[in-house]
């Protein structure tokens, strides 16, 4: 009887660090794990042994298997002496073998994680019986040249990081009474095509990102997507989502570069934060009526969406929203929006006119800076602080007018716009630095005597008049 292998533990440890370090950065920053995968050819032959622990029930899980130096397809034996193998277990084995293909026999109904690590040439496994539930976690992870697996019908499960890394990997078969998918599941992989079958209720988080996929059919049962769910999926051009779906997380279509059109479902209530960033050629996307915020740059650098109209339960468009969607040309801001934040349509080439309703109270930092083709805008009477950067380089912009509830005006709001006159109301008391600088076109400026004005509000041609009688040149 041989005894467990001690060292199975820092092998499994040193790779599953590695993943929740990588998962803690975020999609976009998660790197495959290539550490542990060596060329075969550039090493001396190490001999596997033959090797094996007894389980409780008195059934062994094999851990080594002795084969030649030229053997590329290794047959799993169901026994060893006089033994039942039930589990697989190589990972402790830490040279890599030149071994391309597995059979897998029917009396196996469990893998270990990284149960086949040593083979890094493998690029097939053949599973002969359907008694394994569950694919654990990292089970196949970064086997790079793997391209040909069946799963057992009986799979109920696949765990975490499971396909992560296997980049040759282009198509998979799962079959109905599968119930769960684990996160980071087929992470960098190379699937393209893909059918999820009914039960699924979740799409975990990263499950998809990064990988090759072009097409994927959800079914009816799934009403979540997980953040970052299919990121930088950078060839997805086709998803339908499920009518029931209530939630889709941050970034979940982040950097999907093919996808054109969305139909969201009437059960979200929220946009989240980052949720179709840099989908470069998304054009046309639904908003139902149920959505109540659409979160950081959720559209940013969309830059294909002509239009959006956004329906009447928004009370706020979150930071950077629509940041750098250069050809939008119209938006429709409803009645009940509160709140535009920060650098909401910042670099919006396209826009030349906005409405934005009386309800507004509230404009974070630069909202509208750099509309070069911005013309007309109306404030709201609810608005009393024109933020820092509001209307920055609107060179278009020739007139504005300024209600009598805004008290403060911030540095740069103007600065580089097309206004030609500027009033400001008497309830407006501080004015920033730079406020109107650099504006060519600006000849005069009326101000009332109450208004503290910081450095070079306005360049030193512009005719001031302080609504006192007294005219001054600042």
């Amino acid at each position: 009887m041989f005894s467990k292998p001690r060292r199975v533990t820092t092998a499994i440890t040193a790779v599953t660090l590695t993943l929740m370090l990588a998962a803690l950065s975020g999609c976009d920053y998660l790197k495959d794990d290539k550490s542990r995968v060596s060329d075969p050819e550039k090493a001396s032959f190490q001999k596997m042994e033959t090797s094996y622990y007894l389980n409780s029930d008195g059934t062994a899980t094999l851990t080594g298997l002795q084969f030649s130096e030229d053997q590329t397809k290794l047959d799993i034996p169901e026994s060893i002496d006089g033994k039942t193998i039930t589990k697989l277990d190589f990972s402790s084995n830490h040279f890599h073998y030149n071994i391309k293909e597995v059979v897998v026999p029917k009396t196996v109904t469990a893998l270990s994680e990284m149960a086949f690590e040593p083979f890094s040439e493998l690029s097939s496994i053949r599973f002969e019986g359907n008694s394994i539930t569950e694919i654990p976690d990292n089970a196949f992870a970064n086997l790079q040249k793997l391209n040909d697996i069946q799963l057992p019908s009986s799979v109920t499960v696949i765990g975490n990081n499971a396909f992560y890394g296997c980049a040759q990997l282009n198509e998979l078969n799962l079959r109905v009474g599968l119930k769960e998918i684990g996160r980071r599941a087929f992470y960098s992989s190379g699937i393209k095509k893909l059918t999820i079958p009914d039960g699924i209720t979740e799409i975990k988080t990263e499950c998809f990102c990064k990988s090759a996929l072009e097409e994927i059919t959800l079914p009816a049962t799934v009403n979540v997507i997980g953040e970052y769910a299919f990121s930088s999926c950078e060839k997805l051009n086709t998803v339908i989502l499920p009518d029931r779906m209530t939630a889709i997380g941050n970034g979940a279509f982040s950097k999907c570069r093919e996808l054109r059109e969305i139909k969201l479902p009437t059960g979200i209530t929220t946009i989240d934060a980052y949720t179709f960033s840099n989908a470069d050629r998304l054009e046309h996307v639904n908003i139902p009526d149920t959505v109540t915020s659409i979160g950081i740059a959720a559209f940013e650098s969309c830059g294909s969406i002509r239009e959006i109209d956004i329906p009447s339960g928004v009370t706020e468009i979150g930071m950077d929203a629509f940041f750098k969607c250069s050809l939008l040309e119209k938006i429709t801001i409803p009645d009940e929006v509160t709140m535009i934040d920060s650098h909401a349509f910042e670099y919006c080439d396209r826009l030349t006119s906005v409405s934005l309703p009386d309800s507004l109270t509230s404009m974070g930092d630069g909202v509208f800076s750099e509309c070069r083709r911005l013309k007309e805008i109306k404030l709201p009477a609810g608005i009393t602080e024109i933020s820092p950067d509001t209307f920055f380089d609107c060179t278009l912009l020739e007139s504005i007018n300024i209600p009598n509830t805004v008290t403060t005006i911030g540095n740069n709001a103007f600065s580089q716009s097309g206004l030609k006159t500027v009033t400001l109301p008497d309830s407006v008391t501080s004015v920033g630095y730079n406020a109107f600088s650099n504006c060519s076109a600006l000849t005069e400026a009326s101000i009332p005597h109450s208004a503290k004005l910081e450095a070079n509000v306005f360049d030193e041609a512009v005719k001031v008049t302080v609504r006192n009688g007294e005219e001054n040149a600042i």
